[in-house]
């Protein structure tokens, strides 16, 4: 068994889990998904000119810049989009608070982020960026409530911003080889 599909396993056992109650099956499937893809990000992510360094438990943690952190945020995002009634294509965008502006404006820079990483052909950058869009997506749900909002324009408006954010992380770990399963 890889740590990937050990550590899902962990965390199915955790009440609160998503995975809770999945059949076994579905959660080696996950794991399988979070073990290659923590491989792959690793070695995608390091610069040429830097040393590698093969360290498995720090490409399966879920912490820090790793696939299964931006893997997981992604996954996070779909669960969200879930509860809020799915995905609000319709809604406007009402960027009112630090955290949506500077999500939105991470988002904008991702077709120059793409651009950038073939012309270079350095996936780093795109998997740096991956991070960074990861965090500011994390700091976003920390400081803006989306399913307890009173104000329905603005909640329709934060899920279709972390509706657009889990397609720019699914599609650009997509870019990287890298799966991203839907719960974790």
């Amino acid at each position: 068994m890889n740590k990937g599909t050990a550590e899902v396993l962990r965390r199915a056992g955790d009440v609160n889990s998503p995975t809770r109650g999945m059949s076994e099956e579905e959660l080696f499937a996950i794991g399988r998904q979070i073990g290659i893809g923590a491989i792959k990000y690793a070695d995608l992510s390091n610069d040429l000119v830097r040393d590698y360094v093969f360290d498995m438990n720090r490409m399966v943690a879920f912490e820090g810049n790793t696939g299964p952190y931006i893997q997981y945020a992604a996954a996070r995002i779909s669960s969200l989009i879930k509860k809020g009634g799915g995905n609000q294509p319709g809604a406007k965008f009402l960027l009112q608070e630090p955290q949506e502006r500077l999500l939105a404006l991470q988002l904008l820079q991702y077709n120059y982020v793409l651009r950038d990483t073939v012309k270079h052909l350095e996936p780093h950058r795109l998997c740096t960026w991956l991070f960074e869009l990861s965090e500011l997506v994390n700091s976003f749900y920390q400081s803006c409530p989306v399913l307890r909002v009173e104000n329905e324009n603005v909640r329709l408006s934060r899920l279709r911003l972390a509706e657009l954010t889990g397609r720019v992380i699914v599609d650009g770990l997509d870019v990287l080889g890298i799966e991203s399963p839907r719960q974790m």
